[in-house]
C-alpha cells in the first residue's frame, strides 16, 4: 500500500473545484481513469470536497473505490486552496495532483511516479490538452488554454506546469507552497513556477505522462473563461514584474 514499484512513496490529491464548470459525469469518468493504474499503491487517494459534489455521489464513490478517502474542506474553498489543503491529509514522499475534470491515459500514473527515479528531479508535469470530442471540441481543442501533445517521448525542462498533471517531491512544496489567495483565477501556478525557476528549481515535462481536460461545458462557460484568463493575465504581468519571491509571499 506504501509502496510503489520503485520504492517511492506518494500520494494523490483530487479535488472537486472544477465541477462548478464541469459535471459529475466527468468526475466519475476521472476516477475511473485512475481506477485503471493500481492507485491502491499510493500512501492515500483523497478526494477534497468543499460542497461541489452531491454527498450521495460522495458516498458512492467511496463504496465503489475503498482505496479512495473523501475529505470535506470549508465550503466555497477554492481550487489552489484545496490543493495545498491535500499536502496537510497526505504522507507521500511525492504528490501527485490531478483535476476531476480531466481523464488520464493508462500509464499516466506510473509515467508521472516513475521519473522520480532519478532522484535529482523534483518537479514533473505531464502534457493535458483538450478534449477534441465532436465538432465543438476539436474546434476548441485547437484554441484553448492547453496546447497539443508534443510528440515528444524524452523528459524536458519547461517554464511552466498545470496543476491538473504534475507531481512535487513533497519538501519542494513545503519549502515554496503554491500562493493560494493571489488575485488571479487559475494563474497562481504560473506565479508558482516562475518562483521555483527563480529558486534554481528545474520543472520537467513527462510527455508520455498525458491527460485530457474537458473542453469548456457551452459557449457561455468558453465566454467566461477567456474573460478570466485574460484577468489572470494582466496581474501575472503585475506579479511578475516585480519579485516572483515577494509575488509568493503574498500568497502564503
Amino acid at each position: 500500500m506504501n509502496r510503489t514499484v520503485n520504492e517511492i512513496t506518494f500520494s494523490i490529491i483530487l479535488e472537486t473545484e472544477n465541477i462548478g464548470t464541469s459535471d459529475i459525469d466527468r468526475l466519475q469518468k476521472s476516477i475511473v481513469s485512475l481506477a485503471a493504474q493500481s492507485p491502491e499503491q499510493a500512501n492515500e487517494v483523497v478526494l477534497i470536497d468543499s460542497g461541489n459534489t452531491p454527498r450521495q455521489v460522495l458516498n458512492q464513490l467511496q463504496l465503489r473505490y475503498p482505496w479512495l478517502t473523501i475529505k470535506s474542506a470549508p465550503p466555497e474553498t477554492e481550487y489552489y486552496e484545496s490543493k495545498m489543503l491535500g499536502l496537510e491529509w497526505t504522507t507521500g514522499e511525492i504528490i501527485v495532483y490531478y483535476d476531476s475534470d480531466c481523464i488520464y491515459e493508462g500509464d499516466w500514473l506510473a509515467t508521472l511516479v516513475g521519473s522520480f527515479d532519478n532522484g535529482n528531479i523534483q518537479i514533473v508535469g505531464g502534457e493535458t490538452t483538450t478534449d477534441g470530442i465532436g465538432l465543438y471540441g476539436t474546434a476548441i481543442a485547437l484554441c484553448y488554454v492547453f496546447p497539443q501533445y508534443s510528440g515528444r517521448s524524452d523528459l524536458f525542462p519547461v517554464n511552466q506546469y498545470f496543476l491538473n498533471n504534475v507531481a512535487f517531491r513533497r519538501s519542494v512544496l513545503e519549502a515554496i507552497p503554491i500562493p493560494t489567495n493571489l488575485p488571479l483565477y487559475r494563474g497562481n501556478c504560473v506565479i508558482h513556477a516562475q518562483t521555483l525557476l527563480a529558486a534554481g528549481y528545474t520543472i520537467w515535462r513527462q510527455p508520455k505522462a498525458r491527460s485530457l481536460h474537458a473542453p469548456p461545458n457551452g459557449f457561455e462557460h468558453y465566454f467566461k473563461r477567456f474573460l478570466l484568463i485574460g484577468h489572470d493575465l494582466y496581474w501575472q504581468k503585475q506579479l511578475v514584474g516585480g519579485s516572483p519571491l515577494a509575488a509568493l509571499g503574498k500568497g502564503g
